[in-house]
């Protein structure tokens, strides 16, 4: 009889454990530092590249070049970034501005000390829901 109830036991825990979720990874562990990424827009007639230090006290700078219809501009935003359970939150703007200090969100799918791929799931998306940003 003994053998009866371990074995039922047995067959609870590795049932209950094939239903269980897996933990998802928290991938914000390898976001601080600095990253770069471009995109292009042809709707626009635009390229853009960015450079994006997020340090790890939570400050970030971006550094955005853009080229669109042959004219090349540059900007720097400053702002702050919070990451957890893979939901990064930035917000940023133009430095010495107010303007655009709306909180964007993002949702990191994969990432590593190379790479990392993320989905904005803001609704005050302007361009593009998908990026990849490279480590410098």
């Amino acid at each position: 009889m003994n053998g009866l109830k371990w074995l039922c036991a047995l067959g609870l825990v590795v049932g209950s454990s094939a239903l269980a979720k897996p933990i998802e990874e928290d991938l914000c562990r390898h976001l601080s530092g600095d990253w770069h990424g471009s995109a292009s827009y042809p709707e626009l007639d635009m390229q853009q590249t960015w450079q994006a230090s997020y340090h790890p006290d939570g400050r970030l700078v971006l550094v955005f070049t853009s080229e669109h219809q042959g004219a090349v501009s540059e900007s720097q935003e400053v702002g702050v970034w919070h990451c957890y359970r893979n939901l990064l939150r930035s917000i940023h703007a133009p430095e010495g501005s107010e303007d655009g200090m709306e909180p964007m969100y993002y949702h990191l799918r994969r990432a590593n000390q190379q790479q990392i791929h993320y989905v904005s799931v803001s609704d005050n998306v302007f361009f593009g829901k998908y990026f990849v940003a490279y480590r410098d």
